[in-house]
């Protein structure tokens, strides 16, 4: 008999290590409507828990992507209860720190085992 792996039991520790050692971000996505020529953006902010840290050049999660910056940052992101939107970060979107740093969210890696997200690993620069 194989026990099965509680994935939902560390996408919850992930949250409760980021409630209680990370810091509110805001994940700031825009959209176009309207006419291609003259389109209307609308921005939308979603809130959610994150870290943010220095990224070694070396880092293996991006290690496939040649344009690391020694300025680029490394961030974490939730993806259980604590990202109530449940917004699934894009190299499109913005992070905003507590300190209102903008930074561009260059690549976005899932943490996804068995299919559940459990925390995003972003590549971010200002």
């Amino acid at each position: 008999m194989t026990d099965t792996f509680d994935y939902l039991d560390i996408r919850d520790t992930a949250d409760e290590l980021l409630a209680e050692f990370g810091q509110t971000v805001l994940l700031r996505r825009t959209t176009n409507s309207g006419p291609a020529d003259e389109p209307t953006q609308t921005v939308t902010d979603y809130t959610t828990k994150g870290v943010i840290v220095n990224l070694p050049r070396w880092y293996p999660a991006f290690a496939d992507n040649s344009d690391i910056l020694r300025t680029d940052r490394l961030g974490y992101i939730a993806m259980g209860p604590l990202n109530t939107a449940g917004v699934v970060p894009t190299p499109f979107d913005l992070l905003v720190d507590v300190n209102g740093t903008v930074f561009r969210i260059i690549d976005a890696k899932p943490v996804y085992p068995a299919g559940l997200p459990v925390i995003y690993t972003l590549q971010l620069r200002t």
